[in-house]
């Protein structure tokens, strides 16, 4: 009995027990460092990838609004003049007249870097990497032009278009944007002008699993502004079939001497993700 009760007391094994548990204890922890160490190293791949994307981005929105920061939109009209003869003499001579003109609107010009050239062809958009030549004119003749032009002359404002493009960067790019050539010829770029002519730029990329996007505002400086002398004349709706001396000129610029209708700047950029 004596020699059982000492063996249940014997503490003889029970280092090597704790040391066993001390040894479990520290692979536990041990396990659970380098398990956040992994995980910590994904979070920060994943992060730079991410991050690589928005540069590309910010990269393709700056690219396309240095472009139209080089844009100048510059409305323009011609001026018809003609006399209608008001006093006859006994032979039925006009012997006076009443001086007119009338203002039609013409297409506009609209310029916009290289970026994106279009092919040569008819018309003042050429060369334009969005076709805003239809809304700038429409809007000139809805806000500007109102009461100046001649209402059969004023074009037609379309509504606020989006233009779709695909960025494609050639060889002809600098090095820092060809370095991104594969994804900025993955974006899609679209661009929309309000009846503010504030441009919104939305540049988006899907790749990895998720969609990214960017945005960016130009704000307009300038207006078209009508500065016709018309020397005395009164405006008209259209010559008679009497009227003589007519004569039509222009197309004029709206615009002050030396300094473009509208320009644009670059007002902002910002970055929205969402996860595919």
């Amino acid at each position: 009995m004596k020699k059982l009760t000492q063996k249940l007391h014997s503490q003889r094994g029970a280092s090597i027990l704790l040391a066993l548990l001390f040894l479990l204890v520290c692979m536990m922890v041990a396990a659970s460092v380098l398990m956040a160490a992994v995980s910590n190293a994904g979070k920060i791949r994943s992060n730079y990838e991410e991050q690589q994307r928005y540069l590309a981005l910010s990269s393709a929105l700056r690219l396309v609004a240095g472009e139209i920061e080089k844009a100048e939109y510059t409305a323009r009209y011609t001026a018809t003049t003609w006399d209608e003869p008001v006093e006859w003499d006994e032979d039925g001579i006009p012997i006076a007249y009443a001086h007119y003109y009338r203002l039609d609107q013409a297409e506009g010009a609209f310029s916009c870097g290289d970026l994106g050239a279009l092919p040569p062809g008819p018309g003042l958009n050429d060369g334009c990497i969005v076709p805003l030549l239809e809304e700038l004119d429409g809007l000139f003749a809805k806000k500007e032009a109102q009461g100046e032009l001649s209402p059969g002359s004023l074009k037609a404002y379309p509504g606020s278009k989006v233009h779709t493009l695909t960025m494609t960067i050639d060889g002809t790019t600098s090095t820092a944007l060809s370095s991104l050539k594969d994804r900025l010829n993955k974006m899609q770029l679209t661009v929309q002008m309000d009846e503010g002519r504030r441009i919104r730029l939305i540049c988006t990329l899907t790749e990895g699993g998720g969609v990214y996007r960017m945005e960016a505002e130009l704000t307009p400086k300038g207006a078209p502004v009508i500065s016709y002398n018309a020397g005395g004349r009164s405006q008209g709706s259209a010559p008679s079939a009497a009227a003589e001396h007519i004569s039509t000129s222009g197309p004029f610029d709206a615009a002050e001497p030396g300094k473009p209708s509208v320009t644009w700047e670059l007002a902002w950029i910002a970055k929205e993700a969402t996860a595919g």
